[in-house]
């Protein structure tokens, strides 16, 4: 690790711990103490944090598996992006790139691996992505030593931010007064609502790694007006989201002879050159569109990162486990809130007899006063049909007569006492 008296930029060979030095990468450090403790407890405490920022849960049981896997699977110090047109997937092992382009490429020949890897410039300064801590580390150590101490007094995953990461990377001291400047400058609604401001680690590779690199190029100005456009709380429109000329992926072929080159030399070409001209216009830019979309989403409520804007909406009520209740489930007794409004109580007066009990003031009348008073409430309107046939057939459209309505329904029975036996019809005599 390196020194207090030390600066971030220093190029020079770390120790075997740094996990960005290309050329030499020995075994982690071994932290007995740390490794005595979880051997005891055997709880999986340690997590990735890199595996937690892309919404994926790796844990471990001691402090060094978990700092050695950090170090070889992600802050590799180099960068292994697909040059298949429109893919844009970059990885951080020459591994993981072989078995994408296996798996997704097969009809191509694989490129040669020396124009594909990109040695980054090595990472000094690393921001803590818990909540509620502000903490800027220099050096991967300091950085390790400081996040395993957060998990060792009972930070879980769901503490850890990608936004908070940035957040702290902006912090450092070449960054933050020029911050706060340009925070200054922008939208009274957007200065109030600065504390909500995220990012995804989608779009935000390059920000991240030239902020842990300290390189500021093409300037300080620029950078940081580059992290206000690229938030993920806010939808911009691309073009106000493309990258400034000079913000490209800080690598070491970037910095010409950047092993001769003295410390202040070198300090001088990552600083950038700042053109407060060009700086004024961009953030004003910015800042139109931000209050754009702040006048167009007002409504909207933040995106989240761990979520798809597609996704269907949640449904307004959940059980005790947190499950989703369906519609279908609900007694409107238990929720009437989903299905519909409370019914209001009957006023005091409304008892259930005077409800039954006619008023002692209004006559009762039988059904021909009603009907006489209220001729057109109530009362069917149908009208009968004409019967062209009425003069031959007059109940031809009638309805069927009933059985008691028929003339021979009151008729006395005539009946006749037969004497002599009954013969079959058709039988001949003897």
């Amino acid at each position: 690790m390196s020194s207090d008296t030390d600066s971030p930029l220093d190029l020079k060979i770390e120790p075997s711990s740094t996990p960005t030095d290309n050329l030499s990468v020995a075994s982690p450090v071994l932290f007995a103490d740390d490794d005595k403790s979880q051997s005891q407890t055997g709880e999986s405490y340690m997590f990735c944090t890199y595996c937690a920022e892309q919404k994926n849960q790796k844990t471990f049981k001691a402090k060094s598996d978990w700092k050695k896997h950090e170090m070889r699977m992600h802050e590799t110090g180099e960068d292994w992006p697909c040059i298949v047109n429109g893919c844009n997937r970059i990885f951080d092992r020459q591994k993981d790139f072989i078995k994408h382009h296996q798996r997704y490429h097969t009809g191509r020949p694989l490129p040669s691996l020396t124009d594909i890897g990109i040695t980054l410039l090595p990472r000094r300064v690393f921001g803590c992505g818990f909540d509620k801590c502000k903490e800027v580390s220099i050096g991967w150590d300091e950085r390790c030593d400081h996040v395993a101490k957060h998990m060792k007094n009972g930070a879980t995953i769901d503490q850890w931010k990608y936004s908070n990461v940035i957040r702290n990377l902006i912090r450092q001291e070449a960054l933050y007064d020029t911050w706060k400047e340009l925070i200054s400058c922008l939208d009274e609604r957007l200065r109030e609502s600065r504390s909500q401001i995220s990012w995804c680690p989608d779009n935000t590779r390059i920000l991240r790694q030239k902020l842990q690199c300290c390189d500021l190029r093409p300037s300080r100005e620029e950078v940081l007006i580059t992290a206000l456009s690229l938030r993920s709380d806010m939808q911009l429109d691309p073009v106000d989201q493309q990258l400034p000329p000079g913000f490209v992926t800080p690598s070491r072929d970037s910095v010409p002879n950047v092993e001769k080159l003295s410390r202040e030399q070198r300090m001088h070409v990552l600083i950038g050159n700042s053109d407060p001209h060009i700086a004024r216009a961009r953030l004003a830019t910015v800042n139109a569109a931000l209050v754009r979309a702040i006048n167009s989403l007002s409504h909207v409520p933040s995106y989240d990162c761990a979520s798809s804007p597609f996704m269907e909406p949640q449904s307004p009520a959940r059980d005790n486990t947190n499950h989703r209740i369906s519609y279908m489930d609900v007694d409107p007794g238990d929720y009437l809130d989903v299905a519909q409004p409370a019914i209001p109580d009957l006023p005091p007066a409304m008892t259930t007899a005077a409800m039954h009990t006619p008023n002692t003031h209004t006559p009762i009348m039988d059904q021909t006063q009603q009907a006489q008073m209220y001729p057109n409430e109530y009362i069917d309107q149908a009208k009968t049909a004409p019967n062209p046939l009425e003069a031959l057939y007059p109940n031809y459209f009638g309805g069927a007569p009933q059985f008691e309505e028929s003339q021979y329904y009151d008729r006395p029975s005539i009946g006749q006492l037969i004497t002599k036996p009954l013969h079959k019809i058709g039988r001949h005599r003897v």
